[in-house]
C-alpha cells in the first residue's frame, strides 16, 4: 500500500509540474505542491523502506521532472498550445472624419481639462485648453488631436 502511495505522489508531482509550466505559470502553486508531493514521497519512501530506496525515488523523481520539463518545453508542444491568431482590428474612425471642424455641441462631463462631448449626435473624446469646462456647456470643435477633439466654448 506505501508503494502505491507514493507512487501515486510522485506522479501528482509530475502532473503539478505540468500544470505549473503549461497551464498556471508564474503563479508558483502548482510548482509548490511538486515540490511538497516530492518531499513527502521522499519521506514516505525513507520511513517505509530504508536509505537506498528513498534514494532511488529521489533519483527517479528528478530525472522525471526533467524528462517532464524537457518534454513540456519542446517546440512542437509550445505551438500546439500557443495562441495562434493576431489582433488586425484598428481604431475605426479618425475623430476629424467623424465631426467637421467649427461644429458645435454640448459637453457630456466636465472638462478638467479632458473628458467627453456631444457633436453631431456623436459621444467623443474631448479636450480644452481654455481651462475647465462644465457638464452641458455650449462648445465649438476648434481643433483635432491624436483621436481627440479640442474644443472651446461658444461665447
Amino acid at each position: 500500500m506505501e508503494l502505491f502511495v507514493v507512487i501515486f505522489l510522485v506522479v501528482l508531482g509530475l502532473c503539478l509540474l505540468v500544470a505549473e509550466i503549461l497551464f498556471i505559470p508564474g503563479i508558483t502553486v502548482a510548482l509548490a505542491g511538486a515540490i511538497i508531493s516530492f518531499i513527502v514521497a521522499i519521506v514516505l519512501t525513507y520511513y517505509n523502506f530504508g536509505l537506498s530506496c528513498s534514494l532511488w525515488v529521489m533519483g527517479i523523481s528528478v530525472v522525471l521532472s526533467i524528462i517532464t520539463v524537457l518534454l513540456c518545453m519542446r517546440q512542437k508542444m509550445l505551438k500546439k498550445i500557443s495562441l495562434n491568431e493576431s489582433i488586425t482590428s484598428s481604431v475605426s474612425q479618425k475623430a476629424e472624419d467623424i465631426v467637421p471642424l467649427g461644429a458645435e455641441g454640448i459637453c457630456q462631463t466636465r472638462l478638467a481639462p479632458m473628458g467627453t462631448v456631444m457633436v453631431n449626435g456623436k459621444i467623443l473624446e474631448s479636450k480644452t485648453y481654455d481651462g475647465y469646462l462644465d457638464a452641458k456647456t455650449q462648445i465649438k470643435v476648434v481643433g483635432f488631436e491624436d483621436s481627440v477633439v479640442i474644443v472651446s466654448p461658444l461665447k
